[in-house]
């Protein structure tokens, strides 16, 4: 229960940083600049996800 809260909050904050801090950034709209916002996030996660399972094999 306690982490569904936590990524409720986090998916909060994050769409409130989008909808009134982003705004004020000059992101012109550009075919790589939809790329990035496309591969970034999984791309990251996929290296997380890596990390993590490096973290739990034994040595």
């Amino acid at each position: 229960m306690v982490l569904v809260i936590k990524v409720m909050a986090i998916a909060l904050v994050i769409s409130l940083l989008i909808k009134y801090v982003c705004v004020y950034l000059p992101i012109t709209p550009s075919t790589t600049n939809a790329l990035i916002g496309i591969f970034f996030p999984a791309g990251v996660m996929a290296l997380l996800l890596l990390w993590r399972n490096s973290q739990g094999q034994p040595k």
